[in-house]
Order: structure tokens, then sequence, then C-alpha cells
């Protein structure tokens, strides 16, 4: 965390060490800090900030209950600006919800964990104690993060505080979610005082070398929701302009209301039918707009210089292995037997993912579109197809992306109904968008690839240590190996 810290630029000196009292402009006290919080706090300097995290099943759940850390701050001369709570918990954390806000915690868990009566009673209980007790109450029995200040400040992150964000969303916000699970940036979602639904959307890179990938997104959505359609264009969010952030640049669109079909996928309350209309929703969207931003219909064998080689390449020389080279020789074999077939090449979203596809009743929304370009689009089906049937499997308690994968590409497999579902789907987006069925390994082959090359980028820019331990993605990769090179579509018209 301190390496990430340093690279960030954030402070013109940054150290683990705790200061002196009142030598620090900001304390970052994280969960595992060995240090009192009373320490923490008398090391903050005059015009300072803090923040704390607050374990409390490793401090005691009596001596760190937020009445008794308030009252510690108070006492300190410090003013208790924002008190977060932690979700999942603070060593996953995933999303900081404001807790002055009650209904901002209301939103993050009907847009997250679904809309049922046990969660609706809970909601209702926590927002009635903060309007009696104040947000410290939203605290109670959880882990927590409170931000502090010795003069009053406003209960926003910094990224808020911009007055071109405040044009873009048309008022300036009250607090907002912060959801930090991705590893490239970090959304939060504004609240007004008394609003059920965010602002807008506002998203953060988490390092600067990222802020192109962000002014993609929003270059890529303008255009798209300049040509396309109305009813395709209606799913794609309106960018809203970016601010200069630190040395990067922070993003603005629009709020698309819905739930993300992986959540309803991983409900296990819901019904497998339901889940099924989510996931063709979303593929018929997808087809359809694959078709309309298709820019040329090319052989395989006139491509595959442009899009397939340099990808086989990339992962021979970063990632490759005595293990993978036999798998790799047999892609680039099929590549040549099948070089004749056509091949759709246009706009490819390239993380078109159950938990990117927002449902709000019968339409959905598309989010997350940082890394779309020019590619082989089918990627995009086998990306959706895939994670829909890993949340299905979620919900009964499976976690095991490999069987997903296989489930959906080996030809002699027992399929339950879900993985019948996924199967279907993508038969019928093969055949809707007139892509032979024999390419289907191949694409396969490309879309895991591609995503075992970028975990592996991920990983260095963000300086983690890989070695040791395989990433799911490669895990995946490595199960396939045998399987893909063999996998056929069945061949045939749909019915």
């Amino acid at each position: 965390m301190l390496r990430r810290t340093i690279a960030s630029d954030l402070a013109d000196e940054v150290t683990d060490e705790l200061p002196v009292p009142g030598a620090a402009d900001v304390v970052v006290a994280y969960a595992d800090a060995g240090h009192a919080i009373e320490s923490c706090v008398a090391a903050v300097a005059p015009g300072g900030i803090l923040y704390l995290e607050v374990d409390r099943v490793r401090r005691g759940t009596r001596a760190t209950s937020p009445r008794r850390v308030a009252a510690l701050l108070r006492t300190a001369g410090l003013t208790a600006s924002a008190w977060y709570a932690v979700e999942p918990d603070l060593e996953h954390a995933r999303a900081y919800v404001p807790l002055h806000l009650p209904q901002a915690m209301s939103w993050h868990r009907r847009t997250q964990f679904g809309d049922s009566a046990r969660l609706r009673a809970a909601d209702l209980v926590r927002r009635s104690a903060v309007r009696v007790a104040g947000p410290t109450a939203g605290a109670r029995g959880r882990s927590y993060v409170v931000v502090a200040a010795r003069a009053p400040t406003e209960p926003l992150p910094a990224s808020l505080i911009d007055s071109g964000v405040a044009t873009a969303l048309g008022a300036t916000p009250a607090g907002a979610v912060m959801l930090t699970y991705g590893g490239d940036r970090v959304l939060l979602f504004p609240f007004a005082t008394g609003a059920r639904e965010p602002m807008g959307v506002v998203k953060v890179p988490k390092t600067a070398s990222l802020a192109s990938r962000t002014e993609n997104e929003q270059t890529r959505m303008q255009a798209l929701r300049a040509t396309l359609d109305a009813t395709l264009a209606a799913a794609i969010p309106e960018p809203l302009g970016t601010v200069g952030h630190l040395a990067s640049r922070a993003a603005m669109e629009r709020y698309c209301p819905g739930v993300a079909i992986a959540a309803r996928a991983s409900d296990p309350a819901r019904e497998l039918d339901d889940k099924r209309t989510d996931l063709r929703l979303a593929m018929d969207w997808l087809a359809r707009f694959h078709r309309a931003t298709a820019t040329r219909t090319a052989t395989l064998g006139s491509v595959r210089g442009e899009v397939l080689d340099p990808l086989l390449d990339a992962f021979a020389r970063e990632l490759g292995s005595a293990e993978t080279a036999p798998f790799l020789q047999a892609m680039r074999d099929v590549a040549q037997a099948l070089g004749a077939l056509p091949i759709n090449v246009g706009c490819e979203h390239r993380d078109f993912a159950a938990w990117n596809i927002l449902r709000d009743g019968s339409s959905i929304a598309v989010v997350d579109w940082e890394g779309a370009r020019g590619g082989f689009p089918a990627r995009d089906a086998i990306h959706l197809a895939t994670t829909w049937l890993y949340m299905v499997r979620l919900s009964d308690g499976v976690r095991d992306e490999l069987r997903c994968a296989r489930e959906l590409f080996v030809p002699a497999i027992d399929r339950d109904a879900a993985a019948a579902a996924a199967w279907a789907a993508l038969l019928w987006y093969f055949d809707e968008v007139r892509i032979d069925r024999r390419l289907a390994p191949l694409i396969l082959a490309t879309h895991r690839i591609e995503l075992a090359l970028r975990r592996a980028a991920q990983e260095r820019l963000h300086g983690e240590d890989g070695r040791g331990r395989e990433s799911e993605e490669m895990r995946v990769l490595r199960g396939l190996t045998v399987d893909v090179p063999n996998a056929l579509f069945p061949v045939g018209t749909r019915s």
C-alpha cells in the first residue's frame, strides 16, 4: 500500500513511520496499523486530515464503537466530515458507502444484491436509525471508515470538489458511493441529499498512465451515440466530459438505472427463466450492435496478421511455456486451415461481462467502454455467456470459471439447464451475425489469451508480484489447452 501511495504522487513525502504529534498533513491509518487510534489522531497537523479504518474485530468492539471514536476526535479538536460503511469488509474492500446518506446505502444494496423484502426491511431500520442518531448509527456492529480534519471540510472525495464536476452533474453532490474493486480506476456515484439514485458517475483512474483509457471511453461513447440508431444508442451512457485530477483525468457520464444482470444471475431466489431472459436481452442487443458497427467482413487469412498472430506472439513471449506451445501451434494450424472463412471485424467492447450490463424493466444499459476498440466482436458474446453462467453457478455456491468455459465449448459434455441456456445463446449469436461456427474455438482461444495478457499487464502496472501463483485467467486457459483445438460448435442452421 505504501508503494502505491508513493507511486501515485499524492504527496511530496510519504512514510510508514508515525511522526511526532501535529506534524503530518495527512494521516492514513489502515485497519492493520500497529499504532493506537489516539496516536494517529494526535499526529494530524493544524489543517490536516485523518483517514481512519476501524476494524472492530481486530481492535475490540467496545473501545472502537463509532460513539467513542467520535468523542475521541472531538476531544482532539478534529471534526468528522464523513463516515463510511465498507463492503464486504476492510480486508476485501469493494465499496465505501457514506453513512450520512442512508438512501445511498439502500441504492447500493438494491443494485448489488437485489431488492428482497428482507433487504428492504433492513434498509428501513438503518435509515430510521441514521435520521434519529446521526451517521454513526449506520456503523454500529460493523467495521467502518471515518474521515476527519482539524477544520470543517466537505464530506466529499477530492475528485468531486472540482467545479467542473458540479457543472457536469448539475449541482454539488452531498456525498458519493465509491466502488474500488476494479483494478484500474475508482467509480464514484455522487448523491444529492435525499435522492434515491446517483446524480451521475465519476470515474477516476488509479494511475496517471491510465488517463488515455478514460479519454478513449468518452470518445467511444460519444461517437457511438452519434452514429447508432436510437434503440441501440439508448443503452450507452451519455459522456459528460473530463476534468483534470492530480496528474490524471476524471471522467463523468450520465447515470444509467438498473441492476447488473450478474447480480440477478447470482441471486438464488430468482428463477432461472428470469435469468435466461436477462441473457437473451443482452445477447440480442449485442448482435444488433455488432451488425451496426461492423467495419468489414474479411477472410480470416487476410486479417490474421492484423488481429490474430500478434496476440499469439505476445502470449508466447510473455506467458508462454512448453505446456502452452502445442496449444498455440494448434491455434495457428486452425487459422491456416480455416483461412478462407469470413469473419466480422468491427467494434469490440472487450468487457461485455454480466456485471457491465444493467437491466431496468425490459431495457438494458451497457457500461464500461474504456477498453473498446476494433477487433473480433464475437469475443464479446463469449465473454457474456461465460460470465453469465459463472454468476448463475455462484447462486448455487459453485465458484469454477474453468467448468463454465468447458461446459460452453467441449462437444461431448453434459449440460444442465443453465449451461444449455448459455450454449444456445451463443449458437444463436453466431448464426444471427453470420459467423461460421467452426471459428468458435479460435475466437474462444483469442478471448482467453487476451484476458490472461490483460491480467499480467495489470499486475505489472500496479507493481503486483505474480510469481509463485497462477492467475485465474491462466488457470482457465491452461485447462482449455486440450479442449479448445477440438471444440466445434455443431454445424447447421438455427431452427
